[in-house]
């Protein structure tokens, strides 16, 4: 079954589902962001599992964890993972511990803020991004130095509402080519890889390019698989996982993103 809000009634999930119930009006906090909501369309359809989807509460380890005290499989990582892993600062941390390159930005720490701009470096293009948001929500694009501040800000008050919004800067790659590690953990704290792929620069689109073994020196592509190795088990991550990296082909270097 598949839960909407009103502004979703004719959305192809929706369409597509044996069963279909509505959660409330078209804001996210309303709808999407209403765990209890959610739990009592699971009740009136008897439902054994929750699966969250992308962004909004996909990423929430209160979410995750709720789910399992109303006696419900959260179709996803185990609630701990998300301390380590779910929100978009943290991973940078965990990434820079190990080993991994990180792409420029502000400082990983998550601190509250409105129009900071410490720590930045490798000059502009950056997004401004929200703390905790993902799958495209809560970021805007800043290319000159008014923007940066003006954006920084914008991004803060839109989410605030919704959200106890932090700020951070990351840098944006107008084209980049993408290197994707995949790898699944097991519960005897094993990772076993599966194949890099290296990915157009038209990262919209996603369409494969080939086998990151196209790309690069092999040793440079080796050290990349060993630090995700590292990474994926640094935070104990159980179910499949990806560690993506982007890269401006006129440098050639990986920045974890």
């Amino acid at each position: 079954m598949a839960v909407f809000s009103e502004a979703d009634r004719s959305a192809p999930h929706v369409q597509m589902a044996d069963r279909a119930e509505c959660i409330g009006p078209a804001p996210v906090d309303q709808s999407y962001l209403n765990p209890e909501k959610i739990f009592q369309a699971a009740k009136i359809h008897k439902a054994d599992a929750i699966h969250p989807g992308y962004g909004l509460l996909s990423e929430d380890a209160d979410f995750a964890e709720a789910c399992e005290k109303q006696g419900l499989i959260f179709i996803g990582p185990a609630p701990g993972i998300f301390v380590n892993s779910g929100l978009n600062t943290v991973p940078g941390l965990f990434a820079a511990d190990a080993g991994v390159p990180l792409a420029p930005g502000s400082e990983l720490s998550g601190e509250p803020g409105r129009g900071q701009s410490r720590g930045r470096r490798g000059g502009l293009p950056y997004h401004a991004k929200g703390y905790g948001w993902g799958g495209g929500i809560g970021m805007a694009l800043c290319e000159t130095p008014d923007e940066l501040n003006e954006n920084f800000d914008r991004v803060h008050d839109w989410l605030s509402p919704i959200w106890k919004c932090r700020n951070f800067l990351e840098k944006f790659f107008p084209k980049p080519g993408i290197l994707k590690s995949k790898y699944s953990g097991t519960v005897r704290d094993e990772i076993i890889p599966w194949r890099t792929r290296l990915l157009s620069p038209a990262s919209q689109s996603k369409s494969s390019r080939g086998n990151a073994t196209d790309w690069g020196e092999s040793k440079t592509l080796e050290a990349l698989e060993e630090s995700a190795r590292n990474l994926e088990k640094s935070v104990s991550y159980l179910p499949a996982g990806t560690v993506e990296f982007f890269f401006m082909r006129e440098d050639g270097i990986p920045s974890f993103f």
